[in-house]
Parts: structure tokens; sequence; C-alpha cells
């Protein structure tokens, strides 16, 4: 009789210490995962975090991080995959509703994703799916065909990764941002990709040519350039960058996020070369961002992107040039 209970106690305290091994093991990885998510290698940790769920199949707060991982790569199929099975939980929060409803959209499928936008709107004071939903005609609208606009793809110009906000520069050329691969770049955690540079293609006999950096090393530093605006006569370029310090970045006040700021730089014919780049505007901040800066063709208005304090998303600004210096900023 000693002898079997001795034998069922030991058979007990094995499943205890593997039991505690596995929620060891499945802890370890998202702890990884957690401190991977905190230098914004999302990659990275989404995969310390399915490891983890390995363990613990049905763990909410697991499939949680994991949902987010993929959502901030904008990797929208497995963002939808993963909100797909979290907001069939009922003790699931209401913003995965959103986030499910956003990575539907993103991949078109509309009908769909509007009704989880009306769903999360319904238990929500966020007012950010009404704008969505009173905008969901005018999205498919966009997506019919218009004889009177033809698309053509750059071929020569576009590279395996992003390339967009192109600006016309003098008769024959477009500058535009990229990430395109190159053996100098530095790399992204966010993203695994290179950072954001400026690039050139010049068209000559009807064809866009091979693009080349555009500007100084100065210009186009180790971190994020773009997008851009110039003034009517090119000669003087407003920048979004990361927010430099020298040669490495300010942070903000949480030690970790590294905001946008736009800066300015002149066309200096003397060198043929663009300046040394400046900051522009008075209300550039290392707690917020202020990018994406778009003239008005008289060069007097300054429109841009900023997600400084007091909204809940990133809203379009104007600011209004009093010389020497640019005015006060408008959300429009």
């Amino acid at each position: 009789m000693n002898k079997r209970r001795n034998f069922i106690a030991c058979i007990l305290l094995l499943t205890f210490i593997i039991a505690g091994q596995v929620i060891w093991a499945a802890n370890g990885n998202e702890k990884k995962g957690d401190q991977l998510y905190q230098i914004f290698d999302f990659s990275s940790a989404a995969k310390s975090y399915l490891m983890a769920l390995k363990k613990e199949p049905e763990n909410l707060r697991i499939k949680e991080k994991i949902a987010t991982c993929y959502r901030m790569m904008n990797d929208n199929l497995e963002a939808e995959n993963w909100y797909g099975q979290i907001v069939k939980v009922d003790t699931a929060a209401p913003i995965n509703k959103f986030y499910y409803a956003q990575a539907l959209r993103s991949n078109e499928k509309y009908e769909q994703s509007l009704r989880y936008y009306k769903e999360y709107k319904s238990n929500s004071k966020d007012s950010r799916p009404l704008n969505i939903v009173n905008g969901h005609k005018y999205i498919q609208k966009l997506g019919k065909p218009n004889p009177a606009i033809k698309l053509d793809n750059l071929t020569n110009v576009n590279s395996p990764e992003m390339d967009f906000c192109p600006m016309f520069y003098k008769d024959s050329a477009i500058v535009f941002v990229s990430n395109a691969k190159r053996p100098d770049a530095r790399i992204d955690f966010w993203s695994h990709l290179s950072f954001l540079d400026l690039y050139v293609s010049t068209k000559q006999n009807g064809k866009w040519g091979k693009p080349e950096q555009f500007g100084t090393r100065s210009l186009n530093g180790d971190f994020h350039e773009g997008p851009i605006s110039f003034t009517r006569n090119f000669g003087v370029m407003y920048v979004s960058r990361s927010n430099y310090k020298g040669n490495s970045v300010n942070s903000a006040s949480d030690k970790k996020t590294v905001n946008l700021k736009i800066y300015r730089t002149s066309f200096e014919s003397q060198s043929n070369s663009w300046g040394k780049a400046e900051e522009a505007l008075p209300f550039n901040s290392h707690e917020y961002s202020v990018t994406d800066p778009a003239f008005t063709p008289d060069d007097n208005t300054l429109y841009f992107a900023s997600d400084m304090p007091g909204d809940w998303v990133v809203q379009i600004y104007t600011a209004f040039k009093k010389l020497p210096i640019v005015g006060v900023s408008l959300k429009t």
C-alpha cells in the first residue's frame, strides 16, 4: 500500500514539474517577445509569441500580442487572421473589433469590415468608425475603373520594397521615398527593411531611368527621410526626417520613440548640391511627429500631418508663411 502511495505521489510530482516547465517555457517566450516589442522589433516579437502560444494554444493575451505585431508591421493578411480569431472570444476587448475591421478593409473586404465597424461603434464613444462608415461608399466608388485615368507601373523605377510619395523635380525628374535594399543601408527593426531614403529618377527619351539616391550624404542620413515638398522654383525643399541629433537621433520622453520632424534645406548653386538640413517649423517636437509637408502652388501655405496632442488620429494641418518663419499651425 505504501509503495502504491509513493508511486502515485511520484507521478503527481512529475506531472507538476512538467506542467511547471511548460508554463515557464511559455512565459519565457512571452517575456522575450515583450522585450523585442519594446524595441519595435515586431517581426522577432511575433515569432517569440507564436512559440509561447504553442504551449498555451488558447491564451487570449498572447493572441492579442501576435495580432498587434502584425498590425504594426502592416501585414494585413496575418492581422485579419489573428483578429478574426480574437473577436470570436466573448471576453476579448471591444477594440479588437475595430482592428479586425481595419484589416478587413485593407484587404478590400468592405462589407465584412462595415459590420465590425458598426459593432464596435455600438459599444464605444470612439468617433473614428463613424467617419469610416460614412466614407464606405466613396471607397467603393474609387475602386471602380475610370476611363479618364490611366495607370502605368513604372517598372524601371519601382523596387520590390516600398516606393511612394513621388514629387516632380524640375522638368524631367521625380523624387520619391523608398526603402529599397542597399548594401550600405541601416536596417529598421520595425520592418526588418532599410530605412527610408530619397531617390531620383530622370526621364530621357520617354523612359524613366534607374533611380539613384537624391541629395548629399548629410541629407540622406542613416534614418528615415521623406516625404518632401519643393518650392515652385525648386530652390528650397522641406523634408520629413527622423528627429536627428548629430549622427544619432533624439528620443521622446518615453526613451524609445523617435518621432518625425520637418526640416528645410536650400539648393546651393556654388556647390551644385543641397545644403545642410535644419529644422523648419517652430512646432516640431520630440514628443509627437510633424511630417508629410506639401506646399501650395504660391508657396504661402504648407500642409502637413501631425499626431500632436488633442486628437486620437493623425490630422492634417496648415501653416501660413510669415517670413522669415512659418506661423502658427491651424487644423483643417
